[in-house]
């Protein structure tokens, strides 16, 4: 709230002014469309105009970023005769790694990949529970097959203090989405890396996915589904995938090769650890003759 004061004790309130932000980031925003609003140096009489004139500049070619092959134009300041580039004007100027801060579409391209998965595998309506994020949403959407998807959201709600009564929603909620929440706190529980605070960080993006591998077997294999009650088995015994339940000595009596078992897409890159990295001089790529 701004006050403007007439005179002495005599006061009048006033809504503070509206934030002009822009909502699409810079990396967004087509070359062609793009206008510097000023010159970027601070000696220059057009960093600051106080004349109120519009900025003159000129466009002086383009080049290519070395961290994600984007073209990015260059311009001419016509007040000190230097250039600048658009990513001047970024929040990604100074980092060396972008795409690491910069918000993308992850969870819209994971969930269309999941998707494309599910409709591969089912021959009949696919029930699809979600949280109702907007990416979720978006995928089924666009989705070819996304007529075949029987969704249900489930947002989450706002929730009071630790150890406050649940809402209904939250209520319904929680039993909607009680698989995916357990897995979660199966996850944090048992990987080191995956706590809220720790020192444990893998090196490699490929030795996150293995060890998620590994989880994935004992998770449904080697861990009961319940631990008060044993008697339940495994879950690859609910779904008839074994008769017994696997000891970790069975889980590695035999060695895979990877010649001669059929991955799914994307899987023989994690086996041979050839993800595409920024830096390729800080990830090597699996080159043991004899590893496979």
């Amino acid at each position: 709230m701004w006050f403007v004061h007439f005179a002495p004790g005599m006061a009048i309130a006033l809504p503070p002014p509206a934030m002009r932000w822009p909502m699409v980031p810079l990396e967004r925003v087509p070359p062609s469309r793009f206008t510097p609003p000023h010159c970027p140096w601070p000696e220059c009489s057009s960093h600051s105009p106080s004349s109120g004139a519009p900025f003159r500049f000129q466009r002086h070619g383009s080049f290519q970023r070395l961290c994600d092959r984007r073209r990015v134009p260059r311009f001419l300041c016509l007040s000190c005769k230097r250039t600048f580039s658009l990513q001047t004007f970024a929040f990604s100027y100074y980092l060396k790694r972008p795409t690491l801060s910069l918000p993308n579409d992850a969870y819209f391209h994971e969930a269309t990949r999941l998707l494309t998965l599910l409709a591969g595998k089912a021959t009949s309506t696919i029930r699809l529970l979600t949280d109702g994020h907007s990416d979720y949403l978006r995928a089924i959407r666009t989705h070819p097959d996304g007529h075949r998807f029987e969704h249900q959201a489930f947002p989450n709600p706002e929730r009071g203090p630790q150890g406050t009564p649940r809402s209904p929603e939250a209520k319904a909620r929680d039993a909607a989405l009680f698989p995916v929440d357990l897995l979660h706190r199966i996850l944090r529980h048992t990987i080191a890396h995956h706590r809220r605070e720790t020192i444990a960080f893998a090196r490699r993006v490929e030795g996150v996915l293995e060890r998620g591998f590994l989880t994935a077997i004992w998770r449904n294999f080697v861990k009961l589904r319940s631990e008060r009650r044993p008697d339940g088995g495994t879950p690859a015994m609910r779904l008839a995938l074994t008769d017994a339940r696997w000891s970790w000595q069975r889980v590695l009596s035999r060695r895979l090769f990877p010649t001669k078992t059929e991955l799914p897409q994307g899987w023989d890159d994690v086996y041979w650890r050839a993800l595409r990295w920024p830096d390729p001089t800080r990830m090597k790529p699996h080159e043991l003759t004899h590893a496979c």
